[in-house]
C-alpha cells in the first residue's frame, strides 16, 4: 500500500505538524498509519493529544512478522480514525534501528496509506525507508538556509527526484520570489505553498486541535486540500490503495 515518507532537512520547518494534519486528513477517507521515526524527540502524540502507552520500538523483536493483535496493542487511535505508531523517548542503537526496514514492510501489509514522519536531515536510514515507500515530500520554509539544506538532500538522494515534491510552509507574499520559481531551482514538483497561520498553529501545539480539522485556519484547509489533490493524484496513477 502507498506509504509516504514526511522529510525536512533542517529543523523548523513544520515536519512533524504537516505530516500529523495530512495524515489525518487521509485518515477521514482510508485507513492511514503515522509512523513517527523520530526516537528520542518524536511529538506527533502530542501534536494529536494522544496519550501513548508503548512505541514501534516493541514491535521491533517482530519486526518480519507483525500480526494485528500486537498492533492493536502497540498503537493508538486519534478520533479520526488515524492510527498512530509513537516514537521511543530514547535514540535507538544502530544495531536495532537496522530492523525499522522489516518493520515498515510489515506494516504496509495491514493499511491503505502509511505516512512516516522521518528525522530532521539524511543519513543512511534515511536513504533505506526513501527507497522503499511511494512517495517523498520535502518540506522546507523558504528561507535561503532551509533551501540551501534542501537542496543538498535533493543531490544527495537521485530516489528523491523520482518520488518527490516539495511543501513550502510559511510562505507569506512579501517574499521577494515566486514558490514555482523556487521549487525549479530545487529540481523539485511544487505540491503545495502553505501559509503562515500562528493561532491555528498554536492551539495545535498547545492543545492537539488538529489544523485541517479547523474549517476556520487557512493553514490547516491548505493541507486539507494539498491531500485531497494527492489522494486524487495517487488514485489516478493506479498506485495500489488497498
Amino acid at each position: 500500500m502507498p506509504a509516504i515518507s514526511c522529510l525536512s532537512a533542517r529543523g523548523g520547518t513544520g515536519c512533524s505538524l504537516i505530516t500529523t494534519n495530512m495524515a489525518v486528513a487521509f485518515a477521514q477517507v482510508s485507513s492511514t498509519l503515522l509512523l513517527d521515526l523520530n526516537p528520542g524527540n518524536g511529538c506527533d502524540d502530542l501534536l494529536l493529544n494522544l496519550q501513548r502507552r508503548r512505541s514501534w520500538v516493541d514491535l521491533l523483536p517482530v519486526a518480519n512478522e507483525v500480526t494485528s493483535h500486537q498492533l492493536e496493542l502497540v498503537c493508538v487511535e486519534h478520533p479520526s480514525t488515524l492510527y498512530l505508531l509513537p516514537s521511543p523517548h530514547s535514540y535507538l542503537a544502530g544495531t536495532m534501528s537496522d530492523r525499522i526496514e522489516d518493520l515498515l514492510k510489515s506494516l504496509l501489509s495491514y493499511f491503505n496509506w502509511v505516512f512516516l514522519d522521518m528525522p530532521t536531515g539524511f543519513s543512511d536510514l534515511t536513504r533505506r525507508i526513501i527507497r522503499l515507500t511511494d512517495i517523498v515530500i520535502l518540506i522546507s520554509t523558504p528561507d535561503p538556509p532551509a533551501l540551501r539544506a534542501t537542496k543538498a538532500i535533493i543531490e544527495e538522494e537521485a530516489e528523491i527526484i523520482k518520488k518527490g515534491y516539495l511543501i513550502l510552509n510559511q510562505y507569506s507574499r512579501g517574499h521577494p520570489s515566486q514558490p514555482i520559481h523556487l521549487a525549479k531551482a530545487l529540481g523539485i514538483e511544487l505540491m503545495a505553498v502553505l501559509p503562515p497561520d500562528p493561532l491555528a498553529v498554536s492551539y495545535q501545539i498547545g492543545f492537539g486541535d488538529v489544523c485541517v480539522e479547523d474549517r476556520r485556519s487557512p493553514f490547516g484547509q491548505a493541507i486539507r486540500k494539498t491531500s485531497e489533490g494527492l489522494l486524487k493524484k495517487v488514485l489516478g496513477s493506479g498506485m495500489r490503495t488497498g
